[in-house]
């Protein structure tokens, strides 16, 4: 960006260009998110639940009870929860539960550890059982995003970002703070990392 004709930084907003490192930028995010919880009220309604869960245990709790087999046969599914299967969203499960990412030095892995995969069992155990269902592939966050406007799960887990296309829904839908683990703070990265608690 120094070295730019065009691309000056005091063109950007100052929450786009605080991600230096030691006093050097070294990207632009092209928005500022941070995971949220979409329901569907409607549903939670007839199944009998008042409100969203506020912790993974609760998530695990009722999503059978907002699974079903939709009409039309196999594939016709309507399940309890779907993932946005981006690795910030692991990094969300993971702070909020204690863990952290990379060790204090960052030059090794840390994500193994018993805190960060607290979380992916709870998704683990949801699709094993078929409450829950997770997309892959290029396409897979527009996808679920669509899966929930289309009814095809009751709650999914996705950015604040995804407002706009989640408007299109033909039910009454609400937004939530991300599920985090009993007793301890809910922590967030924005899309572009940094802590938010």
């Amino acid at each position: 960006m120094a070295k730019s004709r065009h691309d000056r930084k005091e063109d950007f907003l100052p929450v786009l260009t605080n991600t230096a490192c030691e006093g050097k930028t070294y990207g632009i995010p092209f928005n500022r998110s941070v995971p949220i919880l979409y329901w569907n009220r409607d549903r939670f309604q007839k199944a009998g639940i008042t409100g969203p869960p506020k912790t993974w245990a609760e998530l695990a709790a009722i999503a059978p009870k907002l699974t079903q087999e939709g009409p039309g046969g196999p594939g016709a599914k309507v399940f309890g929860f779907m993932p946005i299967n981006q690795w910030w969203f692991f990094q969300a499960m993971t702070w909020s539960n204690g863990g952290e990412m990379l060790s204090p030095d960052m030059k090794r892995a840390a994500c193994a550890s018993e805190s960060a995969v607290a979380g992916l069992r709870v998704w683990g155990d949801l699709i094993d059982r078929g409450y829950a269902q997770i997309r892959t592939g290029p396409t897979e966050f527009l996808q679920t995003i669509q899966d929930f406007v289309n009814e095809k799960t009751a709650m999914y887990w996705g950015s604040a970002a995804d407002m706009g296309a989640v408007a299109a829904a033909k039910f009454d839908w609400r937004a939530a703070l991300s599920p985090g683990f009993e007793g301890k703070p809910l922590v967030v990265p924005s899309a572009t990392c940094r802590r938010r608690r």
